[in-house]
Formats: structure tokens, C-alpha cells, sequence
């Protein structure tokens, strides 16, 4: 990348001694240059030998050619990266790839390196790294390392002959704490390459960037963020308070600007962008360009749309994501933006408000915010947001227009408090003079198409909605009766009349809550479906139960001797206990007691020789066994766990498995097992149990193999 010079006009008058500055060849000098410019040490590592393997592509003319990466796990815990470049001759490498400030890429901005200190990043997170370079058919082996007084030495290890192709690598060894700090970096560092690079070692997945707006050299993205801007392929995160006004104001949204290299300058750590004034005008003038093309992308965009209502509701879908278009209203204001040469907003404030014509009459119907009631008002402007879906109505009722609007906007939301409140209603009314607004009219009003204006004679009436939505239509909201509808969706009993004659489900209710075996009890009806759900394999019967109503019938209720008289009425949570008893009775307890005492003892290196099983061929027998005993209990244990909790909430009694324990000694079982596998059992014994990479399985599985093979012999 080529380096802005600056040329000073030095004016002398008369003649003195002069002397320049210089920097001595110190350890602390090298430190500097090492170590202390990087702040993420894992991160520069990556990126500055990344861009120099990318660099070395273009050099060769291959930059579609992705290089590899070695990322550290559990058994190889090293860090490489090895490009199929140029490669360097001995000379360059003993003296180019040594010198601090040595580069060969200042005179082109194709490179996106320029100033000879990445090569020399790995000493700022280790001591000593190898660098391997394979030049036009010979192969040279160096070792990079900080001698006795702590300055950096470049050493030619051997020297041979080789076909493989030309190209660097540099490997060096990685910390086991660092193992995940290197893989989350890499993602982070390879976000913005184009072609991204062979990774071995660790599968990660990139992440795909989305936009909800974007052009050529800029997008915008689909999450919360500050502009950032993207050059060589890596990310540089752009200060907004470097800025002021409109380019301010369009830097806080998570904008991806793109530009060339050497359009920017960036500190000699590659951290961040150097804010001198090359630096800002040309942000300033690409930001004033990009923020041109969004205004053109938008209206074109929104000239796609078959309304003006059509286009605001799209500008409160891009407004959404992450508050972009909100933001940008301080870089140009909304009136800006057009559907078809017609504005979307009316002039000033920041709210997406349409403001009516005089002499329309308008009710505005809504729950309201943090309150379990409804509300219908006045209103002369509709307001527009992605949080609400809206719905319009004409009143061409003499009386109950309101009533039916509320209760529709009722069915419709979670009328608890802090409930669901998606929904709401624009209700068009006469006016004092009688006159009522017309479809025609309220579609210019609002540039709406008719297909979304509804007639309140459409809507039920109060009585019938109320019904239709699990309320009593005796006494208005609120009214309990002595029969209740469980609603899944919101987890609540709601109160509703049935004809009892026609039967159903039930389950016995006191105050609301069930009631098992005569005691209140802590499950709900979704619970106990869930247990059903758990204990039987009949997809039909469960999907039937979810278009099935389940009542809960009051304590007081059910001692009515006309209940049930003709057995219409099924209890639901007899009917569970038979699903459950059914599936376990004949097989459960057979061999309980056993998964009991494995759960009781058992230990976690189970789980890996199971794992490590699997990549062997030849293992010994009584291992196999072992490890099949054992993974039939620990497939078990969801199926005993759900036992249990079945039994728990149904009241099933357990007590007689307590009776008589199980006398199986897994622990000693365990240790039987690895007392023919020495360096297994030393490695389960000091190896933690958490996550272990592949190659633990491999290696461990050929040992075992090894074993079994000699045991057969």
C-alpha cells in the first residue's frame, strides 16, 4: 500500500550544525515494534500474517487462491499460516523479512501491506516461530527467537530441495487457554475476505453478512452497530466523533463502507484508522456520496410499492432494523423521500405520522402500553410503526361501531397487563353533520388501497365475540363462571359458558389451580400435556389434542351429583396417568434399580470412552461391553428422568424402588476396565472432562486398537 508523503518547505538562514534523529537497535526499540503496538495480540498475529499470504497471491498472480490456516486444538496447539505466493530467496529472507520498516510493497496499493513490521507479529504473543519458505525448487527452514538480551534472531535451521510450491509458512505454538480466543479472532479477522482461506484445526462458520439496504461499496447491516470501514479486506472501526453534522450523524448506523487501499491511513498497528486530514475527507466525501445513492436506492425502492400506504409501511420495515432510517433523519429529513414524486411524510418531527384532512372524524382503538385495558380516542393522525399492525374500519353502524372495533383489537392482543399489544384500529365515524367518509375518500386520505378498509357491520357482535374469544357473555369482562378454557398461547384459564351435556376433557380446578389426587398442585394443563407428549408415540392423538379444548371444572362443581351422569366427561389427568403407567409398568422397573446405581456412581470419562469406541476397530471385548452397558443407561436417563417427573406431578407412588438398592459398583467396574490400559486410564485421571477435540478421539482410538491387536496375538 503506498504511504502519504508529506514534503516540507524548510527555509535556512545562515549556517549551523545539524544532526538527525535515529533509533537505536535496542531490545526495548524491538519491543516496541513487537509487542507493545498491538493491543489484541491474537488478532494482529492473524491479520497482519493473513495479509501478507494474501499479498504474496496477488504478487503471484493467484489472489483467487485461498492460503491455509492452522487454527490450535486440544492436540495441536499451534498456529499456522502457509501461502502458495512467491515464496522468498534466502537473501530477502535474511535480510528483508528481518528488517523492521523493510518493505517491498510501498510503491502499489494492490499490496495491503507497506510498512515491514507484520512479519515481525508473531514476537508480540511468542517468543519464537518458525518460518518455513520454499523458493524456485529449494526449501529453507528458519527459526525466528529472542536471544539472551531479549532481541529478536532470524536463524537458517536446514536447507533442502523440494517440488512443492513456492510460498511462505509460519507456524509457532499456541497457549491451551488460547485455543478459543484464536478461532473466535480468525472469524473476525476472514469476516470481509473474499475468498476465504482452508482453515484445518477448528470448523468455524463465517458469518453471512446481510443488508437491508446496499450499493455498490457499502451496505447496510441487519444489527445494531457503528459504521465501520472495510479496505484490504479488514475492518477498521471509524470514530464518528472524529466528525461532526450529517457525516456524524450517518456514521452511528452499522453502515459497511468499502474503499480501496490506500485511500485510508491506519496506524503502524493496523488497529485503527490515523485521523489526519487525507484520512477525514475522504471519509467525508464518501460518506456525503453514499448517503446520494441511499436517497435514490429508497425512493426507487419505494416507487415498487402499489401505494403511498404500501411505501410507509416498507420505511417502517427498513426503520426497524436497528433504528437505521431513524437515525438518518438527522443527515436528511424524511420529506426527502418520495413513492412516485409524492412524499412519504409530512414536513418536520422525527414521529412517522400522516396527518388527516380537516373534517375527518377518526378513533383511534388500542390496549394500552403496561395496562390490561382498552382505550378508543380521538385522533387526526394516524402513527406508524413496525411494532403494530394496523387495521381500518368504517362505521357505517348507527351504534355499536366502538364496541365491536375494541372487543376486535381485544381478540386479537394478550389483554394481561405487559400481554402482546401488536395490534390496533383506525376507526373512520360520521361526522357532527352526519356525514360518514367513503372508501374513495379515506383511501386519497391515506394513500391506501381499498382492499384493506373493513365495514364494523362485519364484526361480530359484542356478545358473539366475547364468546368467541373464552369470555362470559353473562356479566361482561371479567365475569367467572364455574367452567374454564385453558388457553396454551398466554398459559391462563379463561372463563367461558358450554353446554355441560356435550362433554369433553377436564381437569379438577381450585382457585385455579389443578388439583391431583385431592392436593393443588404445581402443573398446569400444558405440563401435563407435555408429560403425554412424553410417554406415548401417537402423533395422531397428540396433534388431536391440540384442537382439542381442555375445561377445568371447579372443586365445588364436581360434587354435583348430575355431573358426569352420562360419562361424557373424560378426566384428563386419569387419562395421563394411564399413558405413563402404560409405557413403564412392563418395562421401566425392570431395570431402574440398576440405571439408579449407574446414575449414582457412574463417572463422566464413561461418556468418552464411548466416544473414543467409535473410532476403533479392534478393541478389546470386555471394553466394548463396558461401554455398551454404559451407554444404554445414559440413553436411559431423559426416559427415567421423565418417569420420575410424570410420577411427581401425578401422584404415582415410587417408594418401593427405595426398597431394595441395586448393589452394582460402577466406580470399581470402571476401574477394573483401565487397569489393562495404563496410558488411557493416566489420561482420563489428568484430562478435565469438558470439550475434546477429534483428534483426542483418533489417537486415543489407535492406542486401544493397539491393545486389542496385541491381546489377540
Amino acid at each position: 500500500m503506498k504511504l502519504q508523503q508529506n514534503t516540507n518547505t524548510v527555509v535556512r538562514s545562515g549556517s549551523f550544525e545539524e544532526s538527525n534523529y535515529s533509533i537505536e537497535a535496542s531490545a526495548k526499540a524491538f519491543s516496541i515494534l513487537s509487542d507493545g503496538l498491538y493491543a489484541n495480540k491474537v488478532k494482529a498475529v492473524i491479520r497482519e500474517l493473513s495479509t501478507n499470504a494474501y499479498d504474496s497471491h496477488v504478487d503471484a498472480g493467484c489472489p483467487d487462491k485461498p492460503f491455509d490456516v492452522h487454527l490450535p486444538n486440544r492436540m495441536e496447539l499451534h498456529f499456522s499460516v502457509r501461502d502458495y505466493g512467491t515464496g522468498l530467496s534466502h537473501e530477502d529472507c535474511m535480510n528483508l523479512y528481518t528488517t523492521y520498516f523493510g518493505s517491498n510493497k510501498t510503491d502499489s496499493n494492490d499490496a495491503v501491506g507497506c510498512l515491514g513490521l507484520g512479519s515481525k507479529s508473531p514476537f508480540a504473543y511468542t517468543d519464537s516461530f518458525t518460518v518455513i519458505s520454499c523458493h524456485n525448487g529449494t526449501k529453507r527452514v528458519y527459526n525466528a527467537y529472542k536471544n539472551e538480551h531479549d532481541q529478536p534472531v532470524f536463524a537458517m535451521l536446514d536447507e533442502s530441495q523440494t517440488d512443492e510450491h513456492n510460498g511462505i509458512e509460519v507456524t509457532f505454538p499456541v497457549n491451551d487457554y488460547d485455543r478459543s480466543d484464536f478461532t473466535e479472532e480468525a472469524q473476525s479477522v476472514y469476516r470481509h475476505f473474499k475468498v476465504k482461506p482452508n482453515i484445518s484445526g477448528k470448523d468455524i462458520e463465517f458469518e453471512e453478512l446481510e443488508y437491508i439496504i446496499e450499493g455498490d461499496d457499502w451496505g447496510v447491516q441487519k444489527r445494531y452497530g457503528c459504521a465501520v470501514a472495510v479496505m484490504g479486506q479488514i475492518e477498521y472501526p471509524i470514530d464518528e466523533d472524529q466528525f461532526d453534522g450529517t457525516i456524524n450523524d450517518f456514521l452511528c448506523a452499522s453502515v459497511n463502507i468499502h474503499f480501496e487501499i490506500g485511500e485510508l491511513d491506519i496506524t503502524p498497528s493496523r488497529e485503527a484508522l490515523s485521523y489526519n486530514k487525507y484520512t477525514k475527507d475522504t471519509i467525508t466525501a464518501k460518506v456525503e456520496s453514499v448517503l446520494a445513492e441511499i436517497k435514490e436506492v429508497l425512493s426507487t425502492s419505494f416507487d415498487k410499492c402499489e401505494s403511498l400506504w404500501d411505501a410507509r409501511i416498507k420505511y417502517c420495515e427498513l426503520s426497524d432494523h436497528g433504528n437505521l432510517l431513524n437515525k438518518l433523519t438527522g443527515v436528511f429529513d424524511k420529506v426527502e423521500l418520495t413513492w412516485r414524486d409524492k412524499p412519504l411524510w409530512e414536513a418536520g418531527g422525527w414521529n412517522m405520522a400522516h396527518k388527516l384532512p380537516e373534517g375527518m372524524v377518526m378513533k383511534h382503538a388500542r390496549r394500552e402500553d403496561w395496562k390490561s385495558t382498552m382505550s378508543c380516542t380521538d385522533s387526526d393522525k394516524m402513527y406508524f410503526s413496525t411494532k403494530k399492525e394496523k387495521h381500518i374500519f368504517i362505521d357505517d353502524l348507527k351504534r355499536g361501531g366502538i364496541g365491536r372495533t375494541k372487543e376486535f383489537v381485544a381478540s386479537m392482543v394478550d389483554m394481561s397487563r405487559h400481554g402482546d399489544n401488536k395490534h390496533e384500529a383506525y376507526l373512520f365515524r360520521r361526522t357532527a353533520a352526519g356525514n360518514v367518509a367513503t372508501v374513495g375518500s379515506i383511501c386519497n386520505a391515506l394513500g391506501c388501497t381499498p382492499d384493506i378498509i373493513k365495514k364494523t357491520s362485519d364484526l361480530p357482535s359484542i356478545t358473539q365475540a366475547k364468546s368467541r374469544r373464552g369470555l362470559s357473555t353473562g356479566g361482561g369482562y371479567g365475569t367467572r363462571s364455574k367452567v374454564c378454557q385453558w388457553n396454551d398461547q398466554y398459559k391462563q384459564w379463561r372463563d367461558v359458558e358450554i353446554d355441560a351435556s356435550e362433554g369433553g376433557y377436564y381437569v379438577e380446578i381450585f382457585r385455579y389451580d389443578l388439583v391431583i389426587n385431592g392436593q393443588r398442585s404445581s402443573c398446569d394443563p400444558t405440563r401435563l400435556m407435555g408429560l403425554i407428549n412424553a410417554h406415548t408415540s401417537d402423533e395422531a392423538m397428540m396433534e388431536d389434542f391440540k384442537n382439542t379444548p381442555l375445561y377445568g371444572i371447579k372443586s365445588a362443581e364436581l360434587k354435583r351429583k348430575n355431573f358426569n351422569k352420562e360419562e361424557q366427561w373424560v378426566n384428563f389427568v386419569e387419562f395421563a396417568k394411564t399413558i405413563v403407567m402404560s409405557k413403564y409398568l412392563d418395562d421401566i422397573e425392570l431395570w431402574v434399580k440398576e440405571y439408579f446405581a449407574w446414575n449414582e456412581t457412574s463417572v463422566d470419562a464413561g461418556r468418552k470412552l464411548v466416544e473414543i469406541l467409535t473410532h476403533c476397530s479392534a478393541a478389546p471385548q470386555e471394553l466394548v461391553d463396558y461401554a455398551n452397558e454404559y451407554e444404554t443407561h445414559r440413553e436411559r436417563k431423559t426416559m427415567v428422568q421423565d418417569w420420575i417427573r410424570a410420577c411427581h406431578f401425578l401422584g404415582i407412588s415410587t417408594k418401593h424402588l427405595d426398597e431394595d438398592k441395586c448393589t452394582i459398583d460402577w466406580e470399581k467396574k470402571h476401574e477394573e476396565i483401565l487397569n489393562g490400559l495404563p496410558l488411557l486410564k493416566m489420561y482420563l485421571e489428568h484430562r478435565d472432562y469438558g470439550y475434546w477435540d477429534e483428534e483426542e478421539y483418533v489417537e486415543l482410538g489407535k492406542y486401544i486398537d493397539m491393545i486389542g491387536e496385541k491381546d489377540e496375538s
